[in-house]
């Protein structure tokens, strides 16, 4: 009882500014940059939703090698959680892991 009140005082105070979000918001994410990596995205999800259907037990094995590439960048896309636009280049980061993700779907 007393926790699900702490939960409920917490939930309030998130929601009329008193505590901060965790993390804070990132960098924004150029339109060049994102529609890119919504688009490897887009191929990734086409792969992933292809391999879930196939009953080899070896893909379903392996699929969650796939998965995590998939959502690593989708969160961050989603969540604003990019943060440096320098060295490294997150943003090339994450195209790289999408690139991953396919490379391992297709293989």
């Amino acid at each position: 009882m007393i926790r699900a009140s702490l939960s409920a005082v917490g939930a309030i105070a998130f929601a009329i500014g008193a505590i901060a979000a965790n993390p804070p918001p990132g960098i924004e994410v150029p339109e060049t940059v994102e529609a890119e990596l919504r688009a490897k995205l887009e191929r990734l999800n086409h792969a992933i939703e292809s391999l879930e259907t196939d009953a080899r037990p070896i893909v379903a094995q392996l699929l969650p090698d796939i998965v995590i590439y998939r959502n690593a960048t989708w969160y961050a896309l989603e969540l604003n959680q990019f943060y440096k636009n320098e060295k490294p280049n997150e943003f090339e980061v994450a195209l790289a892991q999408l690139d991953t993700g396919l490379a391992r779907a297709e293989a």
